[in-house]
């Protein structure tokens, strides 16, 4: 899936024609055969030299309007300094004109595709857009002069011009399948794990100020859907507002939308954006987060069990996993920790497993929380206090240093330490927690997140904490 697939009035692309020799590799849909008539999608993408070459843009918006079919869609991205010429050539061609979007940021690999329309553009550089904030501040400045939308269109690195024939459908209309038609305004979002993440788009009905859900296309959004209708009604309950499903699997009557989940939207500031604005509000944010989990974990709390093959399990086979990055003292450490709790209790409670201050969002007194597609039944306890408690550090300071982060919440003396202990000790005693389990959890939690980070090619920081923890007790 490629954000551009998005775009077009199916959701999806089979057939696709790209002209010109500038479109970044992560727009084109690998999976289309490319054919010269009836294509869903043509993207005119040329180079500055081929733009200033005579004739190139008049023969390219000839050709894409000949190869597009009934309901198909051009791409436009063209130099700066051409896009005029472009539209007046599309327009020549018999095509009708439909929104400009900017690709922000500009390069080979752009996050989003932001429609330029007054309304859509202002929420998504206030809301969804992680650029920072004097940027975010003066493109929406820049966008509410008289002239903005020409202004954009004109210095923006990356702005792309969508064309249709007149009567075809329009942009995004597959959207219409989860309860309302979208109109020109849809925001696309790429993850920031790549093809690894899902494809979020958020659709506008026409001349709406804010979308009227959010629209996931990934491997993960069927398991995110399930993990809703499991854990959802008892994190309500809790106290936490949560996303509601509007549809899953086939939207729209498109036969390869199976893989898409339609969630109602959620208001709120990502904390992660607030903290690192005011990071004072962290002690604030820190105990709104553990009274919900104490709620939460106390009404999902299943039976306790015997400790021993879930703490194996949850860390002995990471610390594996994680091979010549941990000392094998280290490994020998949580085998002989394990077996010091082995006769102990476990209760297993609902767990988030991502609750990084991106998911969390702050509206007032209210916290809502989004991504569950990582969300379990039975996880261990306290993991989610612990990365959120240490994510909402590390946001403070801008994200420079997880592990400093995770030292200055949890270790004696750290500058975040004192607020952050009577938290852990009352989601410790809430539980009933034998002592040490919660220190086994503590190291499950980084554990965890550093074999993901292996696995999906992180900057090593996970990493640099379980090699902390080694050290620790090694001392």
């Amino acid at each position: 899936m490629t954000p551009l697939e998005l775009l077009h009035s199916g959701g999806w692309v089979e057939y696709a024609l790209t002209l010109g020799d500038g479109c970044p590799p992560a727009l084109v849909p690998t999976a289309a055969s490319g054919r010269e008539r009836e294509v869903d999608l043509v993207v005119i993408a040329p180079t500055r030299a081929q733009a200033r070459k005579r004739g190139w843009l008049a023969d390219a918006c000839d050709e894409a309007a000949r190869a597009l079919s009934a309901d198909g869609l051009v791409y436009a991205l063209v130099p700066r300094g051409h896009r005029r010429a472009a539209r007046r050539r599309l327009r020549a061609a018999g095509l009708l004109l439909d929104s400009r979007l900017a690709q922000l940021p500009g390069g080979a690999t752009p996050r989003y595709l932001v429609p330029l329309e007054a309304a859509v553009w202002r929420h998504g550089l206030t809301h969804l857009i992680g650029a920072r904030p004097a940027t975010r501040r003066a493109l929406a400045v820049a966008r509410a002069l008289p002239f903005g939308e020409p202004l954009l269109a004109a210095m923006l690195p990356e702005v792309a011009t969508l064309a249709r024939h007149p009567g075809g459908v329009g942009v995004a209309a597959w959207a219409a399948g989860l309860g309302e038609q979208p109109g020109a305004g849809l925001v696309v979002a790429t993850s920031w794990r790549g093809s690894a993440g899902p494809v979020v788009a958020y659709p506008f009905a026409e001349g709406a100020r804010r979308p009227w859900g959010v629209v996931k296309i990934g491997p993960d959004s069927a398991r995110e859907a399930a993990a809703l209708g499991r854990l959802a009604a008892a994190a309500r309950a809790a106290g936490a507002r949560v996303p509601r499903v509007l549809g899953v699997g086939q939207v729209g009557g498109s036969h390869v939308r199976r893989d898409t989940l339609g969630e109602t939207l959620l208001e709120g500031e990502p904390a992660a954006r607030l903290l690192g604005r005011a990071p004072e509000r962290f002690d604030a944010v820190a105990a709104a987060v553990a009274d919900w989990l104490e709620r939460w974990n106390a009404a999902t709390a299943q039976p306790a069990r015997p400790a021993a093959d879930r703490l194996e399990r949850e860390l002995l086979t990471p610390a594996a996993e994680l091979g010549d990055g941990l000392p094998p003292a280290y490994r020998d450490w949580l085998a002989a920790r394990c077996a010091a709790v082995a006769g102990s209790e476990l209760p297993l409670v609902a767990a988030h497993n991502d609750l990084t201050m991106w998911n969390v969002l702050v509206d007032g007194d209210d916290l809502g929380i989004l991504d569950w597609a990582e969300a379990e039944d039975a996880g261990l306890p306290l993991t989610d206090f612990f990365y959120a408690i240490a994510d909402a550090a590390a946001a403070c300071d801008g994200y420079v240093n997880r592990l400093a982060a995770v030292r200055d919440c949890f270790e004696p003396g750290g500058r975040r330490a004192a607020a952050v202990a009577p938290l852990r000790e009352r989601l410790r005693s809430s539980l009933a927690l034998a002592e040490g389990v919660d220190e086994l959890a503590f190291h499950a939690c980084w554990l965890h997140h550093a074999a993901n980070e292996r696995r999906e090619g992180g900057d090593g920081s996970f990493l640099a904490i379980a090699r902390w923890l080694a050290g620790r007790v090694a001392a």
